[in-house]
């Protein structure tokens, strides 16, 4: 497990989202971020604490040209106490959760893979081979192994790169991709795609969204199922019945998609 450096103890940290104008407690350095286009401030007392979190974080610092990240007043003021990096960062997780759902966002429990610029999600449970899939296809672009953000911007669904440390323990680059589908995984004899009705469709999306617990459980139920349903209406979820062989899964899933 990923632990603070040497002679640090985690510290009381805020995170907050835009903290332009707003007071929040006397830290003098902080880590200004860019998760799937929306900016995070990441507050720490020393200046020893931030460069460690910016060495986490490398990929999703803020920088020029990204002057357009969604921008907005929200606050949380947390004290975070002996947690290790990897405690943090599911923290920050349920954050962001949470400001995406904000946004027309979600973190979806699979894996990210992109193909000839096309993003593809496979989500599944513990088991279902999202794992599998990141290894058969080792040679394409992985924006996140057990954590997907979509989220819609303008008229359009994408995918973006997750800053989430996972089971390969980095986090992925920050780039936004088209998204082509969403696949609910079950391992099969034959690989075929099974389409589902709305319902079963929702249902198994549902299963597989991260929640977040800084809302009410049914204010963060209502808003997850609005934005579910809204996806579902646009992009393409089915059951990706397969076994694990790679020319098969580029026949089925990866081929070019028709005009």
């Amino acid at each position: 497990m990923l632990e603070y450096p040497h002679g640090l103890s985690p510290p009381c940290t805020t995170i907050s989202i835009n903290v332009v104008s707003i007071y929040i407690r006397a830290m003098q350095h902080d880590i200004s971020m860019t998760v799937a286009d929306i900016c995070f401030s990441l507050r720490f007392p020393t200046i020893r604490y931030t460069n460690f979190f910016k060495r986490k974080y490398v990929k999703y610092l803020r920088r020029k040209g990204r002057e357009r990240a969604i921008t907005f007043p929200y606050v949380v003021d947390y004290p975070i106490q002996r947690l290790p990096f990897l405690k943090f960062n599911m923290y920050f997780r349920n954050i962001a959760c949470s400001v995406l759902k904000k946004h027309g966002g979600l973190i979806l429990h699979g894996s990210a893979l992109v193909h000839n610029n096309l993003g593809y999600v496979f989500v599944g449970p513990p088991g279902a081979g999202k794992s599998t899939m990141r290894k058969l296809f080792s040679d394409y672009t992985c924006l996140g192994d057990d954590t997907a953000i979509v989220r819609k911007v303008g008229k359009r669904y994408y995918m973006f790169g997750s800053p989430f440390y996972q089971k390969t323990n980095i986090a992925y680059s920050n780039v936004k991709i088209p998204l082509r589908g969403v696949y609910i995984l079950k391992q099969a004899t034959i690989t075929k795609l099974v389409h589902l009705s709305y319902a079963e469709s929702l249902s198994q999306i549902l299963a597989n969204t991260f929640m977040s617990t800084v809302n009410s459980l049914s204010d963060e139920r209502t808003k997850t199922i609005s934005l579910v349903m809204h996806m579902i209406d646009e992009i393409p979820i089915v059951m990706l019945n397969f076994e694990k062989k790679r020319s098969l899964l580029e026949s089925v899933v990866f081929r070019k998609p028709t005009t």
